[in-house]
């Protein structure tokens, strides 16, 4: 869940971290925060500017699940050319350039998002340029860019705590 970011809370939810509950595939973790600074100052300000409490929506409820493309590593080796116009991320640090035309049942993304890698590697990536992706990941967006960069900044935060989940499953199971 996130801070819903209401006009009073714009510049303090871009600037901390607090989630109320999250659920990774029926894991929750409660009050997720940066440190016990933050929270004492994220306190503070939502008593101050929020005297009614903070809404907390659900992912979901407010960004895009973006789909990616069925496309394997053998595939991504005979297509990859420097020159391409479209980024195609996949498992671990694997990125390639391809032209779309050469990109099977391709999927392309042409706004900002936020790719969260789950296989080799557990990260989350902006990207602002035309891609696709294995549909191994998954990806995020949303109609306002500096919503995007927010859910970006909240799971680049706090990723230590879905790799800590992760180390004991082998994967990040998908949020």
């Amino acid at each position: 869940l996130l801070p819903k970011q209401s006009t009073n809370m714009r510049n303090i939810t871009r600037r901390s971290v607090l989630f109320q509950t999250l659920t990774v595939q029926s894991k929750s973790w409660s009050k997720i925060v940066l440190g016990a600074t933050v929270l004492s100052n994220l306190e503070q300000l939502i008593a101050e500017l929020c005297p009614d409490g903070v809404e907390y929506v659900k992912i979901k409820d407010v960004y895009t699940r973006l789909k990616g493309t069925p496309i394997t590593a053998g595939k991504m080796k005979e297509i990859e050319n420097p020159s391409g116009d479209i980024r195609i991320f996949a498992g671990g640090k694997t990125v390639i350039s391809a032209f779309e035309k050469d990109i099977p049942n391709a999927n392309i993304t042409r706004v900002p998002s936020v790719l969260v890698q789950s296989r080799g590697v557990i990260d989350a990536v902006y990207y602002e340029g035309a891609f696709t992706f294995k549909n191994e990941m998954w990806a995020y967006t949303a109609d306002d860019k500096t919503s995007v960069r927010y859910l970006f900044y909240v799971l680049k935060s706090n990723m230590h705590i879905f790799r800590d989940a992760a180390s004991g499953m082998g994967s990040l199971p998908q949020i």
